[in-house]
């Protein structure tokens, strides 16, 4: 065989050994995306969950009075 063939030869196993490796990688980042996809789901339906009053809060802040009535309706303080 000539020097190019050689050439040829090598550079053709480097680029198999190449596409595998980044084969082998692009699964193991489907994978995490997955993990971290179903993660950030859960993440957003907890907080939802957990912070269903937000609104009201942002609605009431600059109405201390209204804050004070809607408190008391629902038996947190006393009037």
């Amino acid at each position: 065989m000539k020097t190019g063939d050689w050439i040829q030869a090598v550079s053709l196993i480097l680029v198999t050994i190449t596409v595998v490796g980044m084969m082998i990688q692009l699964r193991q980042v489907m994978a995490q995306t997955k993990l971290l996809g179903a993660s950030s789901n859960h993440a957003v339906i907890e907080s939802l969950v957990q912070a269903s009053w937000l609104p009201r809060a942002a609605f009431f802040m600059d109405e201390p009075e209204l804050m004070r009535w809607h408190l008391t309706m629902r038996g947190v303080c006393k009037g």
